[in-house]
């Protein structure tokens, strides 16, 4: 492995370029019905995909809204250009966020999965405009991955863990798709957020969505998954996370510890 919108328009033609299998879901009838909570693939999610591929339009507009930092999602992004040789799973892709890290030449297999068919369709034409041709979609919730034990190198999950119901059950999935060695590369909002981005997120727990997890929970759900070296970045609110499948994955996980010898949930304190 290398080191490391308004109301949708309708969907384009299909791709001679862009490798699609978009197949049925097969995540079950919750799932399916929190399509209808998806806030992403609506106008929110519209014109969150325009903002998104402008940084500085998108600092402004995080910093507005939530009060938070999102330069932790670039600094991620950046890191796939670096990759090889590999497996990449981009899991849930959105509107193809991390497109923006991929170069059309670069050598990796590319799986990019989404549980809405209208995220994919945006992120299917994102790929086109950037002519990634080595892009495949497909349609699967995070929390039921279809990909075998083992095939993934390198798990991209940007800004999502906060908006799944049971991150632990998604962090093992990706576990078990890993590779021995495998990376997983993310980003999340966190429950030490500020005041106002709280209150949106408590808006949002009343219609149904799940509330960030803490940066204790997180830790503890990666070392559960069996993921080693768990690390999440200084950010407050909103921060980078990583972790790795042990080379020997059929050995027992090491939890990570500080360098006081305490684990990372505990040696962290906000001023």
């Amino acid at each position: 492995m290398a080191t490391l919108e308004a109301q949708d328009p309708p969907p384009d033609p299909p791709s001679q370029t862009t490798a699609s299998r978009v197949g049925p879901d097969d995540a079950g009838k919750r799932e399916l019905e929190s399509l209808g909570r998806n806030v992403c693939a609506g106008r929110f999610g519209a014109l969150y995909s325009v903002c998104v591929e402008r940084p500085c339009v998108m600092r402004r507009a995080a910093r507005a809204v939530w009060g938070v930092d999102v330069s932790p999602l670039y600094r991620a992004i950046r890191l796939i250009g670096s990759l090889e040789g590999v497996c990449i799973a981009d899991v849930p892709c959105g509107g193809g966020v991390a497109f923006r890290g991929l170069r059309p030449d670069q050598d990796v297999r590319y799986l990019a999965a989404d549980l809405d068919a209208r995220m994919l369709r945006r992120a299917e034409r994102r790929a086109r405009r950037r002519s990634l041709t080595q892009i495949e979609f497909q349609r699967a919730d995070v929390g039921a991955l279809p990909f075998a034990d083992g095939e993934i190198d390198v798990f991209l999950c940007f800004s999502a863990i906060h908006l799944v119901d049971d991150p632990g059950r998604a962090l093992s999935e990706i576990a078990r798709c890993l590779s021995p060695g495998g990376l997983l590369i993310g980003t999340s909002f966190f429950s030490d957020m500020g005041a106002r981005a709280r209150r949106l997120f408590e808006l949002g727990a009343g219609r149904g969505h799940p509330l960030p997890p803490s940066r204790e929970h997180m830790y503890k759900s990666m070392y559960k998954a069996g993921l080693v070296e768990g690390t999440l970045g200084p950010d407050y609110g909103f921060a980078s996370f990583r972790a790795r499948k042990p080379p020997d994955a059929g050995g027992p996980a090491r939890r990570s510890r500080s360098a006081k010898g305490r684990p990372p949930w505990q040696s962290r304190r906000r001023p």
